[in-house]
């Protein structure tokens, strides 16, 4: 309730989402600090999302393609740009185009929340999604709050 929108993130998240359609499917992985077994959970979920437009946001690049082949029945669509980074190396520890990374890290969370139905993996070691698997849940189940920050309610 005390977030204040800026005009140039709403603008920002009104292209982002455009692409989308209105009822499109989310799908988050945590891969790089954190393991996923991205596959598995893949192959577990491909049938409720055939037909789909499906949002893959995840801060692994190779999960990205992974998404790709096995929900082939499935319009995937990633929005943001992540760089190939070597092995270990997280996504909130890079220090290239830190704005365009933030922004596209915020852009990938309000998707995550907008989605229609949002599927987030577990993380391996915990058994249970990561902080912004986590957070994107909470977000998805508080439309008002994007619509607040599209500038659409």
């Amino acid at each position: 309730a005390h977030l204040q929108r800026r005009k140039e993130l709403g603008e920002c998240l009104a292209e982002y989402l455009a692409p989308l359609g209105d009822d499109y499917y989310a799908v988050n992985v945590r891969n790089t600090d954190y393991k996923t077994n991205d596959k598995a959970y893949f192959l577990k979920i491909a049938p409720e999302l055939a037909g789909k437009t499906v949002l893959i946001c995840s801060d692994d690049w190779r999960c990205r393609e992974v998404a790709r082949v096995i929900f082939s029945r499935s319009k995937v669509v990633s929005l943001t740009d992540i760089p190939k980074l070597p092995v270990g190396k997280t996504l909130h520890n890079c220090t290239t185009n830190i704005y365009k990374n933030n922004l596209d890290m915020l852009l990938d969370l309000l998707g995550l929340a907008g989605a229609a139905r949002l599927f987030v993996a577990p993380v391996d070691s915990i058994m249970m999604p990561g902080g912004f698997g986590r957070l994107a849940a909470d977000l998805n189940r508080r439309k008002d709050i994007l619509r607040h920050f599209s500038g659409r309610g």
